[in-house]
């Protein structure tokens, strides 16, 4: 009862996504530049992209009222498909290209800053928390970033133009299949949003006891010498299995709800597909559209549905990372209490001695 009431309470908190941004925002601050112009990158791929299916569109088209005097146009559709494949996979390899060296970057600019800052902080910085715990925190954050920023580059800042470019066409197309997206669209982010929601508690608090566990292994790994000498190896193990097990109990109640959820997406995403399909072909019946038209709506549209679960998962590598972020953004605000003066001096020799007078040790309650 008590474990399920604070997670009631961590619940209650909520979730600062606006906050998020900003702190991720400032720890990359040293390739703002960089990131820049990989979305430029990203959104003209994404345009060259849609080319392809529409180019498919023009060939079926014109198959369905073959004449042999349009086969040249038919080849030149087909080349023009060739080299848009061609232009977007040259466009990839520059883009991935950016994106290794901007993330290689990243992975060496976060831990060598944690660490720089951490040597500098006064040990009384050091002495309030686990230092075993402490460097698992960072180490683990590192990951966690390095696996966002990942993630936002390969799959959902790609997917997000994907989604706004499919939509402006489809409006152009027919006001129809746009707006059937823009039901079901908001629909599926609601979910996401609600279940992220549920399981936020239980995950940071299985955050908090992976990295206590990380803590309490290199700790008694650390000092083994102690731990054998007062003969606590059982101790120490079932401490450590009693934070795992906590752990384990967080998985099960954050996954639970989210394979709950994934119902009900996979419900709105099959549903938007069967009405952008059952609304072209009774246009196509109708005589309002085309065979390739309706095949162009269904691709774009299709594949528009499929990779908001992309964005699903940015959701749920936001709500891992949070913790990471907050930690090492912290972490880089910290400020030593000893300050050592620019101006000092350092002399150029030492003269005198140190001398201990009138001096006693004691352990408490010894005589």
């Amino acid at each position: 009862m008590k474990r399920n009431k604070n997670v009631q309470m961590e619940a209650g908190r909520g979730f600062d996504i606006r906050g998020f941004w900003v702190r991720l925002w400032k720890l990359i601050a040293p390739f703002h530049r960089q990131v820049y112009s990989l979305v430029a990158l990203i959104i003209l791929t994404e345009l060259i992209r849609l080319g392809g299916p529409y180019i498919l569109k023009l060939i079926i088209d014109s198959l369905t009222t073959f004449d042999p005097s349009k086969t040249k146009s038919v080849l030149l559709f087909v080349v023009l498909m060739f080299l848009v494949n061609e232009a977007s996979s040259l466009l990839n390899y520059v883009t991935d290209g950016k994106m290794f060296r901007i993330l290689g970057g990243i992975h060496e600019h976060i831990p060598y800053e944690a660490h720089r800052k951490m040597l500098h902080l006064s040990l009384n910085y050091h002495e309030k928390e686990n230092t075993g715990n402490k460097v698992a925190k960072i180490t683990r954050g590192v990951d966690k970033i390095d696996n966002l920023l990942g993630n936002l580059s390969w799959e959902v800042v790609p997917t997000i133009f994907q989604i706004i470019f499919t939509s402006i066409f489809l409006l152009f197309v027919d006001w129809r299949f746009f707006l059937i997206l823009m039901i079901f669209i908001p629909i599926f982010i609601f979910l996401t949003l609600r279940v992220n929601k549920e399981v936020y508690p239980f995950r940071r608090k299985r955050f908090d006891s992976q990295d206590e566990s990380a803590g309490v292994m290199a700790q008694a790994i650390i000092n083994i010498n102690t731990v054998k000498s007062f003969v606590q190896e059982e101790g120490e193990s079932k401490k450590y299995k009693n934070i795992v097990s906590e752990v384990r109990d967080n998985i099960w109640s954050e996954f639970g709800r989210i394979i709950k959820y994934n119902v009900k997406r996979n419900l709105i995403i099959d549903s938007g597909r069967a009405f952008i399909l059952l609304v072209g072909i009774f246009l196509v019946w109708k005589g309002s559209m085309t065979i390739g038209s309706l095949v162009f709506v269904y691709t774009v549209s299709e594949k528009s549905l499929l990779s908001l679960y992309r964005i699903s998962r940015l959701y749920d590598r936001i709500m891992e990372s949070s913790e990471a972020v907050d930690r090492i953004y912290d972490l880089s605000l910290e400020e030593s209490e000893i300050i050592n003066s620019k101006n000092g001096t350092r002399p150029k020799s030492v003269e005198g001695q140190v001398a201990f007078k009138d001096v006693t040790f004691s352990y408490c309650d010894s005589s």
